[in-house]
């Protein structure tokens, strides 16, 4: 159980990491709004902190080991980061569209 929990915080802290550089690239870019990226990035977490619910109470993460836990970081970051990033990624789109529409 142990090997899980560092597992899951290393892999917490990895994607942090990432979706803040992220938050940054798109909230600089010329057609976003820093606010509707910040909402959607909540939204991306949400999403994600669901799945992570799921890994903790499963039995999987229970009986983790050193090999699983290393394992566990790779497919987790392999998830939420295009998650997150598809999530910011719609809130410029959303901005564009309705650019485009006035």
């Amino acid at each position: 159980m142990l090997v899980g929990y560092f597992s899951l915080a290393v892999s917490l802290w990895i994607l942090f990491a990432v979706s803040n550089r992220m938050n940054d690239y798109f909230s600089n870019h010329p057609n976003s709004n820093k606010n509707r990226v910040s909402k959607f990035s909540v939204a991306g977490w949400v999403f994600v902190g669901f799945g992570v619910f799921e890994a903790v109470n499963s039995e999987f993460f229970a009986t983790m080991g050193l090999l699983e836990g290393l394992m566990f970081i790779v497919m987790m970051n392999f998830g939420a980061i295009p998650i997150i990033g598809f999530s910011m990624y719609l809130s410029v789109f959303f901005k564009r569209i309705k650019l485009n529409e006035e």
